[in-house]
């Protein structure tokens, strides 16, 4: 009986042996990462499990090490959390927004998003979705596709790579995984991605978002506006509220550089901003934000199945589990506490179907001008101006995807700044074409004569200024 125990236990540490000795070669290194990693959950597994290579790359430091960031491999201890994860992979495509806005089409007209724009799947299905769109692929989208990416950027993955061939080289296979927004050697929650934190470097005191979780900040890294680049070959946020906007746009040309950021509409007759979902900044000042709530306490709500608690990561509306995300803090029972959802949803919906209209009133009103003769080129580019701000503001709420509910009175508010606009622009235009100058008053030629020129008040002030200069000759 003793040989028997004693060959098991030889047969355990040979094969263990490799095991211990990489993970000791690992920290005579990386005493960086071994030590809040010796110290974390993750202690008693061994670097190879992430990280395949190893011992050549022990053995020879420029062979570098390989690392997977594959979910399934969290997904081995993690179960519940890993089987939420990829809940919904397998579902269908969201249909096209166009069949439900038919207006995008003339209001987007010019920009990709025109002819491919669906609403958003889960994150396991970030990188297929990312493959099937017709638009323009950047490796500076693949930030928020792919896992594979911020830890090969500036290496292997850079501003001007391929997107295409980066895939079918196998060097980008996997979407949003685990280890976007958790250190992989102590679990905890982390930011990965450079233009969140450099924006956060420059965030003034009084910034709404100055006392936002990590539980927030994560999902900061991509539900957010942002601008390509090109000079500094980054991703730049403006990470500022939709009221702050005009300042930030009228600051740099950025925005001007890049498709993505801006691009000129064939009915406006000028160059349009292009908002991409600031889920962050419509929730900064909110109700549920100002209580304290991050983006994972109704997103990612904690729940028990089968005795064991864990945090959901199917990471979709909390309509989906109103129980575990809502009901913890309001009495209403699921459907009373849905129909509210609804209606303030439905509330901000309308308002945008009718500026949406507004604006493709203001378009017909602008494309006529920009073919009108005698046009008044001062007022249409104040109407053009007034149409650039209309779609500013309305593609803040459009491109958003709570509906509103994220930050409904913000929401109303930005809606209806956007109808002021548009129907300013819609005005302007038509004036515009009319001849009009901008402060509306008639064109110089309409102006009667002695309106034109003011005998009356013209002798007044020449009788003042001879009287006056009579009175000091006559004082000397």
């Amino acid at each position: 009986m003793g040989t028997r125990i004693a060959t098991v236990v030889l047969f355990m540490f040979l094969f263990a042996a490799p095991a211990f000795a990489q993970g000791e070669n690992c920290t005579q290194c990386h005493d960086d990462v071994a030590g809040p990693y010796q110290q974390g959950p993750h202690s008693d597994m061994d670097c190879s499990l992430c990280h395949e290579n190893g011992e050549a790359h022990a053995a020879s430091p420029a062979e570098a090490p390989g690392v997977s960031v594959e979910a399934e491999i969290c997904g081995d201890c993690h179960e519940p959390q890993y089987n939420t994860y990829v809940t919904g992979e397998d579902a269908d495509q969201t249909p096209q927004k166009q069949e439900q806005y038919p207006l995008l089409r003339r209001l987007l007209a010019g920009h990709p998003f025109a002819e491919d724009y669906r609403e958003p799947r889960s994150h396991i299905n970030m990188l297929t979705d990312f493959v099937e769109t017709s638009r323009p692929r950047s490796a500076l989208c693949m930030f928020c596709k792919s896992s594979d990416v911020y830890w090969q950027w500036q290496d292997t993955i850079s501003y001007e790579s391929n997107t295409g061939e980066l895939m079918d080289a196998g060097v980008i296979v996997n979407p949003i995984t685990c280890v976007q927004c958790h250190n992989p050697h102590t679990a905890e929650l982390r930011v990965v991605q450079p233009a969140l934190t450099e924006a956060l470097e420059r965030m003034p005191e009084e910034h709404p978002g100055k006392e936002d979780p990590l539980q927030t900040l994560v999902c900061a890294q991509c539900h957010v506006n942002y601008n390509f680049n090109p000079g500094a070959q980054s991703v730049e946020f403006p990470y500022v509220k939709v009221a702050e906007m005009p300042d930030y746009i009228a600051s740099t040309d950025i925005w001007r550089e890049t498709g993505t950021g801006g691009w000129e509409h064939p009915d406006a007759g000028t160059m349009l901003y292009k908002v991409q979902h600031p889920e962050t900044e419509m929730y900064w000042d909110s109700i549920h934000h100002n209580l304290g709530l991050s983006c994972a306490d109704c997103h990612m709500p904690k729940t028990t199945e089968n005795g064991q608690t864990f945090t959901l990561h199917w990471l979709a509306s909390p309509l989906n589990h109103l129980e575990p995300s809502c009901l913890g803090c309001h009495n209403e029972s699921e459907e009373e506490l849905e129909a509210r959802v609804r209606e303030v949803q439905e509330t901000v919906y309308s308002l945008n179907q009718t500026v949406m209209s507004t604006m493709d009133g203001a378009l017909d009103s602008l494309a006529a001008a920009g073919e009108a003769a005698g046009v008044n080129e001062d007022t249409l580019a104040e109407a053009r101006e007034n149409y650039f701000q209309a779609h500013l503001f309305w593609e803040w709420y459009a491109a958003e995807n709570s509906a509103g509910f994220h930050n409904s009175s913000e929401a109303q508010e930005t809606l209806e700044r956007a109808l002021a606009y548009a129907e300013d622009a819609r005005d302007l235009a038509v004036a515009a074409q009319d001849g009009q100058p901008p402060n509306g008053a008639p064109p110089a030629d309409d102006v009667p004569a002695e309106d034109r020129f003011p005998v009356l008040p013209f002798l007044v002030g020449l009788a003042i200024v001879a009287g006056a200069i009579i009175y000091f000759i006559k004082r000397r």
